[in-house]
């Protein structure tokens, strides 16, 4: 069971498109920002992730960023891993 405790959306939508500005959530686990657009009549989507971890004893744990593209049956999944990598070795 994921837990929220805020969520903030911040967007528009215009023929068919759903553009978003800087949305987020939280929650016990971590955050989550969120910005990007979602083609309706498209079925695709370019969405920019960045999960925040929560890290108990740690208020310095780095976010993790997401990038999402293409259709939405099989978006295309990249993440940005060395910001973490680094941190861990360092932790």
């Amino acid at each position: 069971e994921t837990q929220f405790v805020a969520m903030s959306l911040s967007g528009s939508l215009a023929n068919g498109v759903l553009a978003l500005g800087a949305s987020s959530l939280k929650g016990k686990a971590g955050s989550l920002g969120l910005s990007g657009s979602i083609d309706i009549p498209d079925r695709s989507l370019v969405l920019d992730a960045k999960a925040k971890p929560a890290v108990p004893g740690h208020q310095s744990a780095p976010s993790l960023p997401i990038a999402l593209s293409g259709s939405w049956a099989k978006p295309k999944r990249r993440a940005e891993m060395a910001p973490a990598s680094a941190w861990m070795a360092a932790h």
